[in-house]
C-alpha cells in the first residue's frame, strides 16, 4: 500500500449548533497531515461563514456535488442524527472515508446499511466523540 503524504478531508454540515464545523476543522487542521479542503451545508449563508472562516476551503451547497468534484479523500459529517446514514452511505459509496458525529445514526438498521456499503467499498468508518477533551472533563480528569 503507497504511502499517504496528505489526508484531504471535507466537512458536511458546517452551521448549526455550538459551531460545531469550525470546531471539527480547528480539530481536525491539528493533526499533521490532514487538511480540510472542503465545506459543504445546505444553507448558502452557512458556507459563506466557513468561506469567511477558512478562506482556502472550496464550499458547496450539494452533496453530491461535492463528493463528486472535491479534493477530498475523507468526509466528517456533523449534520441532524437522521441523515448520518444516508450521508455516510452516500459519501462511502462515492469512494470517500467517513467520521460521524456521535450518534453513528438513529437506528440498528441504519447502522447495518452503514456497516454493509462499508465492507462493500472498502472504506473506514468511525464514530467520534469530539467532548473527550472539553475544558469542564479535562478539569475533572485532572481532579480525579
Amino acid at each position: 500500500m503507497a504511502k499517504v503524504s496528505e489526508v484531504r478531508c471535507g466537512i458536511i454540515g458546517y452551521g448549526g449548533a455550538f459551531n460545531m464545523g469550525q470546531h471539527h476543522i480547528n480539530s481536525i487542521q491539528l493533526n499533521p497531515g490532514m487538511r480540510v479542503t472542503a465545506v459543504c451545508d445546505l444553507d448558502p449563508a452557512r458556507t459563506q461563514q466557513a468561506k469567511a472562516d477558512f478562506p482556502t476551503v472550496e464550499t458547496y451547497n450539494d452533496v453530491e456535488t461535492m463528493l463528486a468534484q472535491a479534493p477530498i479523500d475523507l468526509v466528517t459529517i456533523i449534520t441532524p442524527h437522521n441523515t448520518h446514514a444516508p450521508l455516510a452511505i452516500q459519501a462511502l459509496n462515492a469512494g470517500k472515508h467517513v467520521i460521524t458525529e456521535k450518534p453513528m445514526t438513529i437506528d440498528a438498521a441504519r447502522a447495518q446499511r452503514i456497516i454493509d456499503t462499508q465492507k462493500k467499498t472498502g472504506r473506514s468508518v468511525r464514530v467520534t466523540f469530539n467532548y473527550r477533551y472539553s475544558p469542564p472533563r479535562s478539569q475533572v480528569k485532572e481532579l480525579l
